[in-house]
C-alpha cells in the first residue's frame, strides 16, 4: 500500500500545481480558461509520461486510469482525478 500511497500523492501533487498554475478564474475568466486549458493538457501528458496514464477524453466524460484503478467525471480532467485520489484513498484504507 505504501507504493500506492506514495503515487497517490504524487499525482494529487500533479493536479495541484497545475490548478496553482492556471490561477483564479475571477481575476479575467477568458484567459483563465486559456490557461486552465492549457495546465490540463500539460498534466495529461504528464500523467501519462510518469505513470503511464490512460485517459480517455470523450464527449460524456473523462475516464482516468493510474496504477490499476480508474475514475471517471463529466467534468473534465481535473474532476477525474479528483475522483481518481479519492477512489486511491479508499484503496488505501482498505488495504490498513
Amino acid at each position: 500500500m505504501s507504493d500506492l500511497k506514495t503515487l497517490r500523492d504524487q499525482v494529487a501533487k500533479m493536479l495541484d500545481d497545475a490548478m496553482r498554475k492556471a490561477g483564479d478564474r475571477k481575476d479575467d475568466p477568458a484567459a483563465w480558461h486559456v490557461r486552465d486549458r492549457n495546465e490540463m493538457n500539460n498534466l495529461a501528458r504528464r500523467l501519462k509520461s510518469c505513470f503511464d496514464a490512460k485517459i480517455s477524453d470523450r464527449w460524456d466524460g473523462v475516464a482516468v486510469t493510474i496504477g490499476g484503478i480508474r475514475a471517471t467525471s463529466t467534468m473534465g480532467l481535473r474532476g477525474a482525478v479528483r475522483n481518481w485520489v479519492q477512489a486511491a484513498d479508499r484503496h488505501i484504507g482498505a488495504g490498513s
